[in-house]
């Protein structure tokens, strides 16, 4: 059984958020700058020293940490945060309001991570959502809130359904490596099966989205106008660049846009230019690597190179699909229905090919758990 070492990770993530939140309400800019060194440490010490008796709980929380120091690196160094970030209802910059604004400010900017109802919502690459004039304001709350105790009861149950299979899949019987198991008795198509994992992590990070929409606007906190779904329709990811694009939860987006513009500035990278774009594209696929990286390490205790290697594969994914695309728009070929049936075999085989590469050792060790 593994053994729980350091602080509770729950404090350290408190932690983390209360000082993330200190500095952004500080006025100037170079002071906002200095509470990045003790997120640092903190988040050092959370990823290497801090481990529970849950493997699962333990990926979760490295995972979390490591998003975070990118969040708090794009609030605190790459932008004037309280000039450049805006929500829809300012009036004017907050850095000219009173300290307890600025903490509502603060907190709120950090409780949406997509941006809903900032000027940085990426409005073209979320699902759509009901105007506030759709419904009248109280018809409009109950009628949300019994949609997604439905869906909540839904998603339940498809997670706890891919949980099991995931950790019950023939291909990992207990005390027999991955290799093995699958080279011998299993042929290649079976790889197809790790596709229980995305609806996995499709499921619980719905139904824990539903069930934090539905505390919120019980409390009215939030309106149900201001929690579109976290992810689109699974029929909007008929290629690589729309599955991640459209189809998935965008809570990485703002950070990696951020960092991937920052280092092609530095790089001093033609603008307007192919090698300017593609660039942004392999560095966000990049650190979304390392970030699925460090949830590895909290789960295999061990750095493995799997979760990178695996991002970077759709980078190059994308940029033969935007290849392809082009030739064929040169060819005179149209966007239809059959050429989307296509792109969804495509995206299944994809998948199939290149996540069991990642996954699988985390599968081998939770059916041996």
């Amino acid at each position: 059984m593994r053994e729980k070492k350091g602080l509770p990770s729950g404090l350290i993530q408190l932690a983390l958020s209360g000082l993330l939140c200190t500095g952004l309400v500080c006025r100037s800019p170079r002071i906002r700058s200095l509470f990045f060194l003790p997120i640092c440490l903190l988040y050092v010490y959370g990823l290497l020293f801090v481990t529970s008796k849950s493997r699962e709980a333990d990926f979760v929380f490295k995972l979390n940490i490591t998003e975070f120091i990118f969040r708090a690196s794009d609030f605190l160094l790459l932008c004037d945060v309280q000039r450049d970030l805006r929500h829809n209802s300012q009036e004017k910059a907050i850095g000219d309001s009173p300290l307890k604004e600025r903490w509502w400010w603060a907190l709120r900017l950090l409780a949406s991570p997509r941006g809903i109802g900032w000027n940085f919502e990426p409005t073209s690459h979320l699902p759509s959502r009901p105007s506030r004039k759709d419904m009248p304001s109280k018809q409009s709350r109950r009628r949300y809130i019994l949609n997604q105790v439905f869906w909540i009861a839904v998603y339940l149950a498809i997670w706890r359904l891919a949980s099991h299979w995931n950790r019950t899949n023939p291909r990992f019987p207990r005390n027999i490596m991955p290799t093995t198991s699958e080279s011998v008795v299993f042929p290649w198509w079976w790889r197809a099966t790790v596709w229980a994992t995305i609806v996995d992590s499709y499921a619980f990070m719905t139904l824990t989205h539903s069930a934090m929409s539905v505390v919120a606007v019980s409390l009215c906190i939030s309106d149900p106008q201001d929690w579109p779904p976290i992810f689109a329709s699974p029929l909007e990811a008929y290629s690589v660049r729309r599955y991640w694009g459209r189809m998935w939860h965008q809570l990485f987006r703002r950070f990696l846009v951020s960092h991937s513009n920052y280092i092609v500035h530095r790089l001093c990278l033609p603008p307007n230019s192919k090698i300017r774009t593609y660039s942004k594209l392999f560095l966000a696929f990049l650190i979304s690597g390392l970030i699925h990286c460090a949830g590895d390490y909290g789960y295999l205790e061990k750095f493995s190179s799997g979760a990178i290697l695996y991002f970077l594969l759709h980078a190059c994914a994308i940029t033969i699909e935007d290849g392809v695309i082009g030739l064929a728009k040169r060819a005179g070929l149209r966007n239809h229905l059959g050429w989307k049936l296509v792109g969804y075999f495509w995206v299944v085989l994809w998948f199939s090919i290149v996540l069991p590469n990642w996954m699988d050792s985390r599968l081998h060790r939770m059916s041996s758990d």
